[in-house]
C-alpha cells in the first residue's frame, strides 16, 4: 500500500487541503467527494489508480476536513 500525502494549495479565497498518492510524474487523476463522505471514500481507487502509476488528487470540498476560507468574514 502507498502512503498518501496531505497537501494543500491557496487561492484567493480557501485554503484546499488534498490527498495526493502515486508518483508526481504520473496521468492526473482528480477524485471529487459529495456528502456526507470525504475523501477517504476513495482509499481502494486511490490505491489501485496509484499502483498503475496515476497521480490521484483527492480535495477536500468545502466544508469539510481541513479545507478553510482564508479570510473569517467570508461565509
Amino acid at each position: 500500500m502507498t502512503q498518501h500525502m496531505k497537501k494543500t494549495i491557496d487561492t484567493d479565497l480557501l485554503r484546499v487541503a488534498y490527498l495526493e498518492d502515486g508518483p508526481s510524474g504520473g496521468w492526473p487523476v482528480i477524485l471529487i467527494h459529495g456528502y456526507p463522505y470525504d475523501v477517504h471514500a476513495f482509499d481502494a481507487d486511490a490505491q489501485i489508480l496509484a499502483n498503475v502509476g496515476a497521480r490521484v488528487l483527492r480535495p477536500y470540498v468545502r466544508g469539510y476536513g481541513p479545507t478553510r476560507f482564508l479570510s473569517g468574514e467570508t461565509r
